[in-house]
């Protein structure tokens, strides 16, 4: 008895035996799915599933767990400091960047704080210490002004 197909099934087979064929071929009954289109165990999956499987084949977990503090920091310290802060983990330490040193210092006095709130929220992620960093101070060695040699500094004196 003929099985009747649909007109996008019949293009899809046609395609198939003109540019395809260099796959191996799917045998019925070994679990694999079908090559035959719009059979059982062809259904796409969500994008949520696929991602999973393939952080946990490819062994990203740990890493995705370190960029969920960057991520979450705002959950983590709340919205007055996380707009004046960003944090990073570098091994087991959160590097904790601030807008002056002002913030810096006031942050190492909550330091146990938040490393409590860090335990708290994100378990996964093994944190052991922080270290609060203030604004970069200007450079004379780089930048579109900078010379070589010694610079603006040969004239003081």
């Amino acid at each position: 008895m003929a099985e009747i197909r649909d007109e996008a099934s019949l293009v899809y087979l046609r395609m198939r035996r003109v540019f395809g064929g260099r796959r191996r071929r799917a045998r019925q009954g070994d679990g694999s799915p079908s090559d035959e289109p719009f059979a059982p165990g062809r259904d796409p999956h969500g994008i949520g599933q696929v991602m999973g499987r393939l952080v946990r084949e490819r062994g990203w977990e740990p890493t995705l767990e370190k960029a969920r503090l960057a991520v979450d920091w705002r959950l983590v310290v709340g919205d007055d400091i996380a707009a004046r802060t960003s944090a990073r983990l570098n091994g087991t330490v959160v590097e904790v960047r601030c807008q002056s040193t002002a913030w810096a210092a006031n942050l190492r006095l909550m330091k146990s704080r938040l490393l409590g709130r860090i335990a708290e929220l994100l378990p996964e992620v093994e944190v052991t210490d922080m270290r609060f960093i203030g604004p970069d101070a200007p450079s004379w060695r780089r930048g579109i002004r900078s010379v070589p040699g010694r610079g603006p500094r040969d004239t003081y004196g």
